[in-house]
């Protein structure tokens, strides 16, 4: 028996709700000659990201420390110099490194009457040249990167400043209840349904028990992050409402987290 194709469009609409006419074209047909071709496509507006504003967080300091210990200086001659910037303006020139040698550095060495001298024939890594520097200044001199650059001064002017950082801890203080489950051994009377312990037939809530105190939370950060330290000036740790409030510097900062997250 031969179907007409009147027929089979009738079919179409009853089993779909809909069909579109022979005649008709499909709607998704006229959709490519549509479009706007890739290169007259609007450009893409640049999205800004956002920057990390935690202390010791910017990405230029460390890719900076990185590069000290990646940049070789091939070999220094240098013999009796009494300025630090004169030691550490050929090692600049070399590797377009920011290295800058304030004046409290420059200073200290003149008036200590320190001469450098220093006979390097194979390659050193600049980092490594700069602790040599820093041991033949006898404690006069240091260094540290800071905002994009290579700082030399003196220790109090060259070390990290304490900052203060908010530990949230809650985590790990929060009390635990213990929940005993429901006893079902016996059939109890009702003047029998708890038992000594506060058990029962449903079951009994324990007692809240804390993993550990806040004062003895701060005491095991003082005996495993920077031991020693805590007794400085302008260092401290406190523990208030469920917060560790640490002053210290901000790679110690850094420690501390690493250790709450390890307890967590």
């Amino acid at each position: 028996m031969r179907t007409t194709l009147p027929f089979l469009l009738t079919i179409c609409a009853l089993s779909t709700g809909s069909c579109a006419s022979r005649d008709r074209v499909p709607a998704w047909k006229g959709l490519s000659s549509r479009a706007r071709p890739a290169s007259q496509a609007p450009a893409a507006t640049p999205v800004a990201r956002a920057t990390d504003p935690r202390p010791g967080a910017a990405s230029g300091d460390a890719g900076l420390m990185a590069r000290l210990s990646r940049e070789m200086i091939p070999a220094i001659h240098v013999t009796d110099e009494e300025s630090l910037r004169a030691v550490l303006e050929p090692v600049r020139n070399m590797t377009g490194l920011p290295i800058v040698v304030d004046s409290a550095a420059e200073n200290a060495v003149l008036d200590a009457g320190l001469l450098f001298d220093f006979q390097l024939d194979h390659p050193i890594s600049v980092r490594d040249f700069l602790n040599l520097v820093v041991r033949q200044a006898s404690g006069d001199v240091a260094w540290v990167v800071r905002h994009d650059a290579v700082l030399v001064s003196t220790p109090d002017r060259a070390a990290p400043k304490p900052i203060l950082v908010s530990h949230d801890v809650r985590d790990i203080l929060f009390g635990r209840t213990d929940f005993s489950a429901p006893r079902i051994d016996r059939i109890r009377l009702l003047e029998e349904l708890e038992d000594d312990d506060g058990g029962g037939p449903f079951g009994g809530v324990g007692e809240r028990v804390t993993s550990i105190e806040a004062d003895d939370l701060a005491v095991l950060v003082q005996e495993n992050v920077a031991v020693g330290s805590w007794e400085d000036d302008g260092r401290s740790l406190q523990a208030e409402n469920g917060f560790l409030l640490v002053v210290h510097e901000p790679a110690v900062q850094v420690e501390v987290r690493r250790l709450l997250d390890q307890l967590r």
